[in-house]
């Protein structure tokens, strides 16, 4: 009797971390999954997890400059290296593309 009641209690955090974890990539947090699977049921929590949209992930890519000969690279548009050219020297940028995640 005391062992079929400890492995329905496991069998039940079981359900309750799978439907928590399912939140992942979702606008419900792992957490609050976790607090509705427990308290309600798996079933409400399921359903709350899955009634959520997934989260949009933003981006846009920005074009950074690069030296060659001092491996800096600058955000803004810069025909030469700032710092090259204080060693009097002049080092064309190559202009680097960049994926940013908002």
């Amino acid at each position: 009797m005391q062992n079929s009641i400890v492995i329905i209690v496991i069998a039940y955090l079981l359900v309750v971390l799978a439907t928590s974890l399912l939140s992942t990539g979702r606008r419900i947090s792992f957490v609050s999954a976790l607090a509705i699977s427990l308290f309600f049921t798996p079933l409400i929590g399921l359903i709350a997890v899955l009634s959520t949209d997934h989260i949009l992930r933003k981006s846009r890519i920005s074009t950074h400059y690069y030296c060659p000969v001092c491996k800096r690279e600058y955000p803004g548009h810069q025909d030469f290296c700032p710092t090259c050219l204080t060693e009097s020297k002049h080092i064309k940028l190559t202009p680097t593309k960049h994926m940013q995640f908002i």
